[in-house]
């Protein structure tokens, strides 16, 4: 027999060090999301600093007090530049709401509440098989997940409107029926 040394390797040594290693962890909700987010290739623009400034910012130096007549002219002129702002929201063509966010920034783009009252110019479609909605369910699948969209038609251009498929200019024709919310279609065949 050979003696043993320090340097000799054991055999079966790398089956009892897999078994010895850590089995791998589940991760937590919040881990994959920070692991997402680590990972992610774009970046939000946070915009110029705050007017109002922050406590890490170095101090100014003290400029002198504007006079009365001063303040008095850019307190209107700040109370008319709200006013235009709040003029130019106006009512959102998704929810409805005055005066609260404009159209592109509205959260039924993303998900529609379930029963929501939408605008005239919207249709909500499935966010599981993209059929449009009737009534407050998919008309295919029956699911309340939804999303809006604004209607947009593409053979006269209209936005808000119309869908294709109700546009005027589309030509009707018998022998073909669509139906747009199960996307489905009829083909009469005449002999």
């Amino acid at each position: 027999m050979a003696p043993l040394n320090c340097d000799t390797s054991i055999i079966n040594s790398k089956a009892e060090e897999l078994k010895t290693e850590p089995e791998t962890t589940k991760l937590t909700k919040e881990e994959i999301l920070k692991e997402l987010h680590s990972n992610s290739y774009f970046y939000l623009f946070q915009g110029p600093p705050s007017p109002k400034g922050s406590n890490t910012e170095e101090p100014q130096p003290e400029e002198p007090q504007p006079a009365e007549s001063e303040i008095a002219e850019s307190k209107t002129a700040e109370s008319e530049t709200e006013e235009s702002e709040d003029e130019e929201i106006g009512e959102c063509k998704y929810c409805l709401k005055v005066d609260d966010h404009h159209t592109e920034l509205c959260s039924y783009i993303d998900e529609v509440p379930e029963n929501a009252i939408v605008g005239e110019s919207c249709v909500v479609t499935c966010l599981v098989c993209g059929c449009f909605f009737r009534d407050s369910r998919c008309a295919n699948c029956g699911i309340t997940l939804g999303r809006a969209l604004l209607k947009d038609c593409f053979i006269c251009g209209k936005r808000g409107e119309h869908m294709e498929f109700e546009c005027p200019e589309l030509e009707p024709n018998s022998d073909f029926t669509f139906d747009p919310y199960s996307r489905s279609f009829m083909v009469d065949i005449c002999p």
